[in-house]
């Protein structure tokens, strides 16, 4: 509750936090990076029609498995899985649709690798403009293509992508329903992400770690083929 009340005037300063942590992410890529985005329920499915708190932001949207009522977080991860850039929506909004911007902002050149969500000729050629080549899978309906042994290795770790989000959600209470205030779903995306930055500081000896030695994590175990 106090950590609610005092946000608003912190804000800036987590942000710069984020901000200073994505530019360590830059500095250490290598040319390879992950997009992916995920649903941040608002409400559960039955309370749709009642839900009044972010009836003015929020957007229905069909997945592949349920309707939710909701907004996404957008991603770009790096080989270790230190995200290098993200963007937050509305639920409705084409994932493709903020890959201009997630490249631009993450400065990455060479290879971004993301699922069938990104399929598009077109923003294959736009982000080629930009100096990225976008590889995503395939659908079952398309001719198989031509991919390097590497690319098709590295295009199967979708945990990189994935660990964000898990350990976002499972530990740091990413996607919650009782958001009171639209100041409350901040609190809570920018409390998320400023966490998951600051876990991957590798520096043992770290003030930063330090802090963090009190967390236990219950049930993330970083995975050496990821981490």
């Amino acid at each position: 509750m106090i950590f609610v009340q005092i946000f608003p005037m912190i804000l800036s300063n987590i942000c710069s936090l984020i901000a200073k942590q994505i530019e360590r992410s830059k500095v250490s890529s290598v040319g390879i990076a992950f997009i992916d985005s995920t649903k941040l329920a608002v409400c559960r499915n039955k309370r749709i029609n009642q839900h009044r708190v972010l009836t003015d932001s929020a957007s229905r949207e069909k997945s592949s498995v349920d309707w939710f009522y909701s907004f996404k977080l957008h991603l770009i991860c790096d080989q270790v899985g230190q995200f290098v850039s993200y963007c937050i929506t509305t639920g409705n909004v084409d994932d493709r649709k903020v890959l201009p911007d997630l490249v631009q902002s993450s400065k990455l050149k060479g290879k971004l690798f993301g699922d069938r969500g990104y399929i598009g000729e077109n923003w294959k050629v736009r982000l080629a403009e930009m100096g990225v080549q976008l590889i995503t899978r395939i659908k079952r309906n398309m001719k198989p293509q031509a991919l390097d042994p590497l690319d098709r290795a590295v295009l199967r770790k979708r945990g990189i992508i994935e660990s964000p989000f898990n350990l976002m959600k499972s530990q740091f209470d990413l996607e919650h329903t009782r958001h009171r205030s639209k100041i409350g779903l901040l609190t809570t995306i920018f409390s998320a992400l400023m966490l998951y930055a600051l876990l991957l500081v590798k520096d043992d000896n770290s003030e930063i770690q330090q802090i963090l030695a009190p967390l236990k994590l219950k049930s993330f175990k970083p995975n050496s083929r990821y981490f």
